[in-house]
């Protein structure tokens, strides 16, 4: 794991700087038991883009968006509570500005 210039409250923020080809999205461990943490990559941009991370069920409907927030290009862990929802497998939908990418995760008990 990079090496953090900021930590706020469960937003960890990494030193390196990306661009829109290293893209990267994943949460682990997975299965999630009760937290998760999902890595994910802001491309650069002139200015700090909108990011959403939305949980799906499997036919498509958004349950809850779980984290939102307008962030700078870098690379981000955010540590999740999935303690709400019952076991099953869910859909991670992870949105940067005009970047979407989708990940699926198992929650057990």
């Amino acid at each position: 794991i990079d090496a953090y210039i900021a930590d706020v409250g469960n937003l960890l923020v990494s030193e390196k700087i990306f661009s829109q080809e290293n893209n990267s999205f994943g949460i682990f461990p997975n299965p999630i038991y009760q937290k998760g943490i999902v890595e994910f990559t802001v491309p650069v941009s002139n200015s700090s883009l909108p990011v959403t991370i939305g949980v799906f069920d499997l036919a498509g409907r958004n349950l809850e968006t779980v984290y939102k927030n307008r962030l700078a290009s870098g690379k981000y862990f955010v540590s999740l509570d999935f303690t709400s929802f019952p076991n099953g497998f869910y859909f991670l939908n992870f949105k940067a500005g005009e970047i979407i990418q989708k990940g699926k995760m198992e929650i057990l008990r």
